[in-house]
């Protein structure tokens, strides 16, 4: 288990390297012939804050998950900068979706370059889009420049564009369900959703990159697929629950409900109540906010309904199949990956550490 001083100098570490990558006369060279203002904005989207929780996974997984010839420390670090520009690259199509105004207490890409380029009303989302690939792309260009064997990163690279395919999938049922009529899509497809969204994104990808760098074997890159995945579609089981059980102010899923976002506890609650609780729910399902009676109304049919319930022993089943995938690994990295069951799967008295 790392200390949190050990996790402090990670962090630290991390947060240099993004600052030489993106600072640097490569990142520069990458935008000769265009406004230098786009590297800049570019550049303070990547550094504005965050919690670097995928590169400080992949940091651990890399002095963990080890097997022969690892990396260096210096590797590590660079493909932490790509990770982290992998997650910025998704953010920023995110909040052009979301049309987003604000991440982070601060504005989003698309409104910084709306109001420094921007003339008719949508330009900041064109320049995003652009900015957004030209991300993706040069994290994609980091790894190819790592100084490690040239298999390692050839898999590095691979894996990365696998989970940016399967990542774009998930991004593509969400909207198909989002487009649905509510109640027609199934927990089932729900929870595929979140495996491509959540769990490979944001547990499998910095495991599994940084058990590579690690030199891990091909029995625990297997390992970490079967636990990634469970744990990964618990942990959003988990998130989903936030506000229906505590404070509801928090994020929750009466404020998915209100946005009109199809999630497993939706799917559950209408395959389980009744007329005319079910008309009730598909009447006030994505219209805004509700008054505070009827939220009221909306968390007391979760639970009554059992979908609450039925949502926590999904989790416990996930949560043990991820358990198993770590006991069957060495035990320096089941104490890894029992750490971050435990701290993303908490339990029912405390809400999963944010990603």
């Amino acid at each position: 288990m790392w200390s949190e001083e050990r996790i402090a100098t990670t962090r630290a570490a991390i947060e240099a390297a993004l600052e030489r990558h993106t600072g640097g006369p490569a990142w520069l060279a990458r935008f000769e012939g265009v406004d230098p203002g786009f590297a800049e904005e570019l550049r303070a989207f990547v550094l504005a804050g965050g919690k670097r929780f995928r590169p400080l996974l992949l940091a651990q997984a890399w002095a963990t998950l080890r097997g022969e010839s690892p990396a260096s420390e210096e590797a590590m670090l660079d493909v932490a900068v790509a990770v982290e520009l992998f997650h910025a690259f998704l953010l920023i199509h995110d909040d052009i979706m979301d049309q987003a105004d604000v991440r982070r207490h601060r504005p989003t890409l698309r409104a910084r370059l709306q109001a420094r380029w921007g003339g008719h009303r949508g330009e900041g989302d064109h320049l995003a889009i652009v900015l957004g690939d030209v991300c993706f792309a040069l994290a994609v260009e980091v790894l190819n420049q790592v100084e490690a064997p040239p298999h390692q990163v050839r898999a590095l690279i691979s894996a990365m564009l696998g989970y940016a395919a399967q990542t774009g999938m998930g991004q593509l049922l969400d909207l198909v369900h989002g487009i649905a009529a509510p109640g027609t899509v199934e927990a089932a497809a729900i929870e595929r959703c979140y495996d491509l969204k959540t769990a490979r994104y944001t547990i499998e990808c910095p495991l599994k990159l940084g058990a590579i760098l690690g030199g891990a074997s091909l029995e625990t890159l297997a390992g970490l697929e079967r636990f990634s995945r469970a744990l990964g579609v618990a942990y959003q089981l988990a998130d989903d629950l936030i506000g229906i059980e505590g404070d509801p102010d928090e994020k929750s899923g009466a404020s998915d409900f209100e946005q009109g976002r199809q999630t497993f506890l939706l799917a559950e609650t209408l395959a389980r109540v009744e007329e005319p609780a079910r008309g009730w729910l598909l009447g006030r399902f994505g219209r805004g906010l509700l008054p505070p009676e009827e939220r009221a109304r909306l968390v007391q049919l979760y639970h009554a309904s059992g979908a609450v319930e039925a949502v926590h022993a999904h989790i416990k089943r996930l949560s043990g199949q991820a358990a198993a995938a770590a006991a069957a690994l060495r035990p320096a990295e089941q104490a890894l990956l029992t750490q971050l069951i435990t701290r993303l799967v908490p339990g029912r008295e405390e809400p999963p550490v944010p990603c």
